[in-house]
C-alpha cells in the first residue's frame, strides 16, 4: 500500500473544516498556518493506494492499521497520534481517509518545526512524513499583506527567455508565472519565511495553483522571486489572472495574455494590483485599462507604444481589440462549426450555437462533414457512428450488442485535428450512451509526470478519474516510451494506463493515444498490451492538410472574426501557403502553421498599417492587404572565397 498525498489543515471551531465532513475540498497542499488562539487540532486527509492492482494483475483488496502522529520535530516531542483502519476492497484503486490529531494554542511553539508522520504498525514501517509550520502574527506589527512590496510581475513562456505582459504562445507550450517583490520582515521576526501560493485562475474557469519558497535575488536578502510553471493548450488560451498569496492574504496580482500581441517587460505600479474578487468579467475589465500598453505601433520598437484619440475611430478600434481577446471562452464551441482546434469564437455567440444546433444524428454528421480535409477520417468516424448507434437501437429494443473496441490511437502531425475529432468522438458516445458526459481531457507528457519523479502513477490516476464520463486525450504519447532508456519515469505511466485499461468494471471512459504515425507505430508495435486493447479499426490517420485545404482554413478563420482579403491579399497568401508547403517536413505545423501566421503575422501587420494612417477609415479594420502578408524569407549564405593567391 502506498500514499499519495498527504495534506493538512489546522483548523478551529469556527473553521469550515471543522464543520464539515470529509471537506476534502478545503485541503490543499500548504505547509504554513496562521496560529489561531482557538486553534482545536489538525486535520489530515490521506490518499491511499492499492499498489497491488496498479503494479500486477492481482485484484486483491488492501486492509491494514494505519497510526498517524504529529511531532514537535525539533525537540522530537510527540505530541498526539491517531489509529486508523485502511481498507481498500478488492479490485478498487484507492481509498481517501480523514482523520483528526487534537492541538492547542499553548502547546505550539512557532519557532519549531512540526512533522506528521503516518506508520504501518503491523510492520512499523513510515509511509509518509510531512513536515510543517505556524505563524504567529501577533509578533510582528504589520498585517501579513504588508510584510511584502510587490515589484514586478509577468509571464515567461518556454521558446522564450524574456518576461512579458502579453504574448502569443504555441499550444501546448509551458509558461513560467513569475512575481518579484520586496520583502519588509527583518530575520529575526519570523522562524521561517513564509510560504507563498502562486494562483492562475484561466479562461477556462480552472485554477492552476502552487505553493513556494521564496528565493533570494540579491545578497541583502530583502529581494525574492516565487514562480510557477502551467502549460497552455487551447483549452486555456487567452487572458488569464495570475495572484500571488501569503497564508491566504493576497500580496500582488496582474493579469496576462497568451494569445495577443506580444508586450514586453513585466507589470509594475498599478499593474499588480490585486482583483477585489475574480471573475472574467473583472479580468477582461483590468486587462481592457492597461490595452493603451498592449497595441503595437511599431515592430521594431522593444516594448509597444501607442498613442490614442478619443474619436469614433479610437472606440471601434477597442471593439475590434475587445471580439478578439473574448474569444477565449468559447474554444470549445468552435468545433461545433467544424473548425481545426486553434479557432476560437465570441463569447456572445455561445447561445446561439447552442440553440441553433439541437444535438440529433443529422447535426452530427454535418458537423462532421464541415471539417476541412480529413477524407479517410471521416470515413471511418462514419462508419464508427453507425455501429455505435447501431448497437444502442439493438440494446433499447432488448436484444443484445457486442462489446465495442472503445479506446483508440490517432496518428498525425501537430494542427491536423486530433483533438477535434476526438471531442465529436465524445459527442458521439455521450448521446449513445456509452459515455456518461463525453468530454475531453488533454494531457501530456509534462502534466502525466509532473515537476519531480516518483508522482506518475499519482498523476496518472489523477487524469483518469478527471477523464470519467468523458475521453482522456494524451498527445504526443510515445514521448512516454523510450525503449534506449529503462529507467525513464514515462514507463509508469503507461504501466498504469494498462492496468487501468484492464479493468472492466470501469467502462465509462475513453483513451486515446495520439502523435506523430512513426514514433506511435514504433511505440505500438513494442507494447503488447496496447495492441491487445486498441485493434486496427479505432486507428485513424491524419493526413497534412493540402494546399488547397490550408487556403480554406485561412478563409473560414478569417471570416469568423470579421476580415476579409482584398483581391491582391488572397493572391500573397496563396502563393506563401504554397510556398510553405513545398518546403513542408516533420515538424509542419498544418492548421496550426495558418492560424499563427493569422495571429502573429498578418494582423499585427494590419494594426501597424491601419495605426500608422492619419484618417483611417473604419473599413480599413476588416480588409487585410497584400503589404499585410509576411513575405517568404530565403537565407542566402555567402559565397566563400578561395584560401590562396590568384594569378
Amino acid at each position: 500500500m502506498k500514499i499519495s498525498s498527504l495534506q493538512l489543515w489546522a483548523y478551529d471551531p469556527t473553521s469550515e473544516v471543522a464543520k464539515e465532513y470529509p471537506a476534502s475540498e478545503w485541503f490543499d497542499d500548504r505547509s504554513d498556518f496562521l496560529l489561531s488562539r482557538t486553534l482545536s487540532g489538525v486535520a489530515v486527509n490521506l490518499s491511499f493506494l492499492n499498489d497491488r492492482l496498479i503494479l500486477s494483475d492481482n485484484r486483491a483488496g488492501v486492509r491494514r492499521r494505519i497510526s498517524v502522529e504529529l511531532f514537535n520535530n525539533t525537540y522530537s516531542e510527540l505530541l498526539t497520534s491517531s489509529e486508523i483502519l485502511v481498507n481498500i476492497p478488492r479490485g478498487e484503486f484507492s481509498r481517501t481517509i480523514r482523520t483528526e490529531l487534537p492541538l492547542s494554542y499553548d502547546v505550539v511553539d512557532t519557532g519549531c518545526t512540526y512533522k506528521i508522520t503516518v506508520r504501518d504498525i503491523s510492520t512499523d514501517e513510515i509511509l509518509k512524513e510531512r513536515h510543517f509550520y505556524f505563524h504567529d502574527t501577533s509578533v510582528v506589527d504589520l498585517d501579513v499583506s504588508q510584510w511584502f512590496v510587490p515589484k514586478s510581475g509577468g509571464i515567461i513562456p518556454s521558446s522564450k527567455n524574456k518576461i512579458y505582459r502579453s504574448t502569443q504562445t504555441c499550444v501546448p507550450e509551458v509558461v513560467r508565472v513569475q512575481f518579484n517583490f520586496l520583502y519588509r520582515l527583518n530575520e529575526d521576526e519570523l522562524h521561517i519565511f513564509p510560504e507563498m501560493e502562486i494562483r492562475v485562475y484561466l479562461p477556462n474557469g480552472k485554477v492552476e495553483r502552487q505553493f513556494v519558497r521564496p528565493k533570494c535575488e540579491d545578497y541583502d536578502m530583502k529581494e525574492y522571486v516565487v514562480d510557477m510553471q502551467y502549460v497552455v493548450d487551447i483549452g486555456n488560451w487567452g487572458i488569464a489572472y495570475a495572484e500571488l498569496t501569503c497564508l491566504e492574504y493576497p500580496v500582488a496580482g496582474f493579469v496576462f495574455n497568451t494569445n495577443g500581441h506580444s508586450v514586453t517587460e513585466g507589470w509594475d505600479g498599478a499593474g499588480m494590483q490585486c482583483l477585489e474578487e475574480y471573475s472574467l468579467q473583472a479580468c477582461m475589465k483590468h486587462y481592457h485599462t492597461q490595452l493603451k500598453d498592449m497595441l503595437p505601433y511599431d515592430n521594431n520598437t522593444e516594448g509597444v507604444e501607442t498613442l490614442y484619440d478619443d474619436d469614433e475611430f479610437e472606440r471601434c478600434l477597442n471593439d475590434f481589440i475587445e471580439r478578439e481577446t473574448n474569444a477565449m471562452e468559447a474554444a470549445h464551441l468552435a468545433d461545433i462549426l467544424g473548425d481545426e482546434k486553434e479557432c476560437l469564437i465570441l463569447e456572445n455567440e455561445t447561445e446561439k450555437i447552442k440553440s441553433s444546433m439541437p444535438d440529433t444524428e443529422e447535426n452530427m454528421f454535418r458537423a462532421i462533414e464541415s471539417l476541412t480535409g480529413l477524407k479517410s477520417v471521416k470515413r471511418k468516424l462514419e462508419i464508427y457512428e453507425k455501429v455505435v448507434m447501431f448497437n444502442k437501437l439493438r440494446i433499447d429494443s432488448g436484444l443484445e450488442a457486442l462489446p465495442l473496441p472503445l479506446h483508440a490511437m490517432f496518428l498525425g502531425a501537430s494542427g491536423t485535428g486530433k483533438t477535434t475529432v476526438a471531442k465529436r468522438m465524445g459527442q458521439m458516445l455521450r448521446r449513445a450512451g456509452i459515455l456518461s458526459n463525453g468530454h475531453v481531457v488533454v494531457k501530456e507528457r509534462a502534466n502525466l509526470l509532473g515537476p519531480n519523479y516518483s508522482n506518475e502513477e499519482t498523476n496518472t490516476l489523477k487524469a483518469i478519474e478527471e477523464a470519467q464520463g468523458g475521453i482522456l486525450f494524451i498527445d504526443e504519447a510515445y514521448q512516454l516510451y523510450q525503449p534506449n532508456d529503462p529507467r525513464d519515469p514515462g514507463r509508469f505511466v503507461i504501466e498504469t494506463l494498462m492496468t487501468a485499461l484492464a479493468d472492466e468494471s470501469s467502462r465509462d471512459w475513453m483513451l486515446i493515444l495520439a502523435g506523430y504515425p512513426e514514433e506511435m507505430r514504433r511505440m505500438f508495435e513494442m507494447n503488447p498490451g496496447l495492441r491487445s486493447r486498441i485493434p486496427e479499426s479505432n486507428i485513424y490517420v491524419f493526413e497534412d492538410f493540402t494546399e488547397s485545404e490550408l487556403m480554406e482554413i485561412a478563409d473560414n478563420y478569417l471570416t469568423r472574426q470579421d476580415y476579409h482579403l482584398s483581391a491582391d491579399a488572397r493572391t500573397a497568401l496563396s502563393e506563401r501557403l504554397s510556398l510553405d508547403y513545398a518546403r513542408k517536413d516533420k515538424t509542419f505545423g498544418n492548421a496550426r502553421h495558418v492560424i499563427n501566421m493569422i495571429q502573429t503575422d498578418i494582423i499585427p501587420a494590419m494594426a501597424v498599417r491601419v495605426m500608422s494612417e492619419e484618417t483611417p477609415d473604419i473599413s480599413c479594420l476588416s480588409e487585410i492587404q497584400a503589404c499585410d502578408i509576411p513575405q517568404d524569407v530565403t537565407l542566402i549564405r555567402p559565397t566563400r572565397g578561395k584560401v590562396g593567391f590568384s594569378i
